[in-house]
């Protein structure tokens, strides 16, 4: 009996917390809604107003961010604001600068068979409630916020729930986000995989998550339900290739920049290196030049090394390395030549239970290991030598995940291109790895495994917006070309032919920008028909009408070049 009581109590216990999680849901959906019916999230000032309030938020809070993210992740100061703090103040200033600007409705051509007519297309929120933005752990503040920041620059009100493997983080970002924003703006929640689950049983504007490619499946699944679109920032297998076209007097430079892109945050960056290619002639080389970048960056006991999210990641990685080692092992007892080896680090440098994962460079590793098989996302690096482009072509695309980016070193751009078109990808970087992050003017997302959809900078203002189109028509007489497209048809052959011809050969008008044109447009119909009267009223002064009209040509001519005011 106590047995049964017990059970019913958590029962009912759970039953509770659900319950409040579900009233928690509601209200800050209702909060989001109310927003959405006052029209008030379409102005600019809004928008601007929401941005302010973030970089009120981070500025002010730049250094408990940082101490956060040291505990979360292990961040030196220097790295948490280089990789994290920093970018988040550049998207805010970015937005801040030109968001009048990108709002401003574009015109767009018209169909003659539509004129007269104005056609322009502008960026408007998306639907009621808003944005949900489901945050990941590797980069809790940065892959929070950015995003974020694109959404209410949208026009959004949003919800951001945070990874809960960050405690630090996704606390610090619920208790300052309910300090600055208003709650039909901006809004934090906590929580696990309940709360996740919870607010995917309900419909969004937008659902963004980051995160891996089986969550990622969950999220997609669970969005399709409520025909919720949804933006997916996964992972990938992402090669870098050193081909034969690199010189060898870069190796050192190209060994450096590896190691500093499959080091940072230790490892855990969905566009990190994930193995490396290497063309059999430079293999010895770049080899040793990648344990001295290591030793040059880190020394022999990884001190600024970040630490891996959680114990359970740590183990994950330290069990992958584990098996390498017990084939290589296993292989010596059985007297197997091998070309598998472990450069420097192994299992014997890792603490576990301090989430430490001392960096480790594997050459040939066997491919049936867990290394190639799910995305490493932690500083092991394995390495494999190709005797040909089209080996180390045919060794990416064997790979079932796609890419989220793609690292060539090459000398030559027609050797570039070749990879580009042969192997796809989210994205690709020349002679560097990572870097190319950085840029706000370059889309950043997915393809097939590793996700779709893309933001920063403007693209996220595209991202996060809905492209409304509008075309505006006066009314008045004789604005329908004679309604040759209303019925009857039947009998009719040359209205047929004609409403044909209006829709196919007639070509689209291009936009008249400023008031000027415009006028200038009306001259030159008023002119031409001048010019025609004679034929259709009898009026016999047909050459003197053309004089006037190619005066009135020439004057007008003269006024679009400047020389009339």
């Amino acid at each position: 009996m106590t047995k049964e009581r017990d059970a019913v109590a958590d029962t009912n216990g759970s039953s509770s917390k659900q319950d409040t999680l579900h009233q928690t849901i509601c209200s800050i959906r209702s909060s989001m809604e109310e927003t959405h019916d006052s029209g008030i999230n379409h102005s600019l000032q809004w928008r601007l107003d929401a941005l302010a309030c973030m970089q009120r938020m981070v500025s002010e809070n730049h250094q408990a961010f940082a101490t956060a993210l040291k505990q979360d992740l292990g961040k030196l100061e220097a790295e948490a604001y280089a990789t994290e703090i920093l970018l988040v103040q550049s998207e805010i200033a970015l937005f801040q600068k030109h968001l009048a600007t990108w709002l401003t409705p574009t015109q767009v051509p018209s169909p003659m068979a539509c004129l007269p007519a104005r056609s322009h297309v502008e960026y408007k929120p998306l639907s009621s409630p808003g944005v949900l933005v489901l945050g990941p752990f590797n980069y809790p503040l940065l892959l929070c916020l950015q995003p974020v920041i694109g959404s209410l620059a949208a026009g959004n009100p949003t919800l951001l729930k945070p990874s809960e493997l960050c405690p630090a983080t996704s606390q610090l970002l619920q208790s300052l986000i309910s300090q600055y924003f208003d709650k039909g703006v901006l809004q934090c929640l906590t929580g696990g995989v309940v709360t996740a689950q919870a607010l995917l049983q309900h419909s969004w504007g937008k659902i963004f998550f980051t995160g891996s490619t089986r969550v990622g499946r969950i999220v997609a699944k669970a969005a399709a339900a409520t025909l919720t679109p949804v933006v997916l920032e996964l992972g990938g297998k992402c090669p870098a290739v050193v081909d034969e076209t690199c010189h060898k007097r870069h190796l050192n430079q190209v060994a450096h920049r590896i190691v500093w892109a499959k080091t940072m945050n230790a490892g855990q960056t969905c566009a990190s290196v994930d193995y490396l290619l290497v063309h059999e002639s430079h293999l010895q080389q770049l080899c040793e030049y990648l344990v001295q970048a290591l030793q040059t960056q880190f020394g022999p006991s990884a001190t600024e090394l970040g630490r891996i999210v959680s114990v359970e990641h740590a183990a994950r990685l330290h069990s992958m390395i584990l098996e390498v080692e017990e084939m290589i092992a296993n292989e010596k007892r059985s007297s197997t030549a091998s070309s598998c080896k472990i450069l420097t680090g192994g299992s014997h440098k890792n603490r576990v239970n301090d989430r430490l994962i001392f960096p480790t460079l594997i050459v040939n590793p066997p491919k049936s290991c867990r290394l190639m098989e799910d995305e490493v996302f932690g500083p092991v690096l394995p390495i494999f030598s190709f005797s040909s482009r089209s080996d180390a072509i045919h060794f990416v695309k064997q790979i079932p995940l796609t890419p989220l980016c793609k690292y060539i070193f090459t000398s030559r751009s027609s050797v570039y291109d070749d990879y580009n078109v042969k192997i796809p990808s989210g994205s690709a970087m020349r002679n560097d790895c990572l870097i190319s992050l950085l840029s706000h003017a370059l889309p950043f997302g997915g393809l097939g495994t590793s996700g779709h959809g893309n933001y920063h900078g403007k693209y996220s203002l595209e991202t996060f917006s809905h492209k409304f189109a509008s075309m505006h028509r006066p009314l008045g007489v004789g604005l329908d070309w004679g309604n040759v497209r209303c019925h009857p048809f039947v009998g009719q052959p040359v209205k047929e032919l004609l409403l044909r011809r209006m829709i196919t050969d007639m070509p689209y008008v291009p936009v008249l920008l400023t008031k000027r044109n415009v006028v200038l447009g009306a001259m030159v119909v008023v002119a031409a028909s001048c010019c025609m009267a004679p034929q259709y009223s009898g009026l016999a002064r047909s050459n003197d009408l053309l004089r006037t009209s190619a005066d009135l040509l020439e004057h007008a001519a003269k006024w679009v070049r400047g020389q009339i005011e």
